[in-house]
């Protein structure tokens, strides 16, 4: 019996410090992925670091077990119980993870807080563990010993994952297949690995579930973000290469041709320029100065003016102009605005476009009269602007958001921060 408890302090061991290596490495890619967008590399970065903590602090408490002095009975007790809080830190960031990564607002969310509530609960309880022997404890000679209450210590992981499982029922249809097995993987090997170590007392399976379900999570994560990388260049030019706006806007040229030559010619020479920015911008992976993305957006907008005429006006207010933003995104978002705004039975469409100065970096917003914005899961619209924001969150860790605008219409706003690399605001008239 001595024999085969020996055996499994070694193979127990021997995983940690396994794992402990494997927690190091996904730090690594974590902190030199090229092809994570910043918040994702900041994520990854935070968890392998809480991983590295929780394996080492398993390895220390298995190391005052496995080679026992009563001076370690510190260590082993400390170990434990930092492994125990540090794991359970990674229940609520897995939700936030998941909620984040559906485009859910995490602050609103009903699971989240429960989450934390469990956790907080379980805290608590591992607490009170510290100064009683109900749960688990030490005894003189190092033995580890489960107390009559051991159960009810993971009642509250268990609740944290079930509430997690119900977050990836409900948030599905909002996450791509990359992450979906990503988070099933994450959910059911810890589980599982939990349910082995209940039954087989002694093998430390939680820890090994707990570190591949980590692994397994950030490949899955990581290829997705090269597939959608790859995707990028392919997703600007389907965006932008409209067949109904080409073939519109030629048939407006065809008609002003005998009603007005000299417009016709200057309608031409800017969508011949729309087009040749088209093309340029398809090409560019790196974020372009605001100046461009401006005259590219008046090129399409003086089309559009000469299609539409009254029905559609346009005015700037650019206090700062001095900035770096990803290529086609105002001119997307203006697009769409016009699109969807100027409609035969609606009053003339307004369009304002502004951009201001912040403390961590610029706003551009793009304000319309429209309908509003209210469109459905997989229309072109919600596409467009989806593009727009992933593109803004790997390139420049920027943000968009779409609000209703008071008496009718869509406020669109970009924020893009600050950057170590670039000059803001030497423009800026304010």
């Amino acid at each position: 019996m001595g024999n085969e408890i020996q055996m499994v302090d070694i193979i127990n061991f021997s995983t940690g410090i396994a794992g402990a290596m494997l927690m190091l490495l996904g730090l690594l890619l974590s902190v030199s992925s090229e092809y994570m967008e910043r918040w994702l590399r900041r994520y990854f970065v935070i968890f392998f670091l809480l991983m590295t903590v929780y394996v080492a602090s398993d390895l220390t408490s298995q190391a005052a077990s496995l080679f026992w002095n009563p001076i370690w009975i510190g260590g082993a007790k400390g170990g434990l119980f930092l492994e125990s809080l540090v794991s359970s830190m990674l229940l609520p960031l897995i939700t936030h993870f998941l909620l984040y990564c559906a485009g859910a607002d995490w602050r609103r969310s009903r699971i989240f807080y429960s989450v934390l509530l469990a956790w907080a609960i379980y805290v608590v309880l591992l607490i009170v563990t510290q100064f009683t022997t109900v749960i688990y404890y030490y005894t003189e000679d190092g033995a580890y010993h489960r107390g009559p209450w051991y159960p009810l210590l993971l009642v509250f992981p268990v609740v944290s994952m079930l509430l997690n499982l119900a977050a990836l029922i409900t948030q599905w249809k909002n996450l791509s297949s990359n992450e979906r097995t990503a988070f099933l993987a994450y959910l059911v090997l810890p589980t599982a690995g939990m349910v082995v170590q209940m039954i087989y007392f002694g093998l430390y399976t939680i820890l090994f579930g707990t570190e591949l379900a980590g692994l397994t999570m950030f490949f899955f994560i990581l290829r997705g973000q090269v597939e959608e990388r790859a995707q990028q260049q392919i997703s600007i030019m389907m965006l932008q290469m409209r067949p109904h706006f080409i073939c519109n806007t030629l048939t407006s040229i065809y008609y002003l041709c005998g009603t007005d030559a000299k417009k016709a010619q200057r309608v031409v020479g800017r969508f011949t320029d729309y087009l040749q920015r088209n093309f340029r911008t398809v090409t560019k992976m790196e974020p372009v100065p605001f100046a461009e993305e401006l005259e590219h957006t008046q090129a399409y907008l003086e089309v559009e003016t000469a299609r539409f005429e009254e029905q559609l006006s346009v005015s700037f207010d650019l206090p700062v102009t001095d900035f770096l933003l990803p290529a086609l995104t105002l001119q997307p978002i203006v697009e769409n605005a016009v699109k969807y705004g100027v409609l035969p039975d609606r009053n003339p469409l307004s369009i304002v476009v502004r951009t201001a100065r912040t403390e961590k970096g610029v706003t551009v917003t793009v304000e319309d009269t429209g309908p509003g914005y209210a469109p459905l899961e997989d229309d072109e619209s919600h596409i467009a602007l989806r593009n727009v924001r992933k593109r803004l969150a790997m390139m420049c860790d920027g943000t968009l958001e779409i609000l209703p605008r008071e008496g009718g219409g869509t406020i669109v706003r970009v924020f893009c921060p600050l950057s170590e690399n670039q000059t803001y605001y030497k423009n800026d008239r304010s």
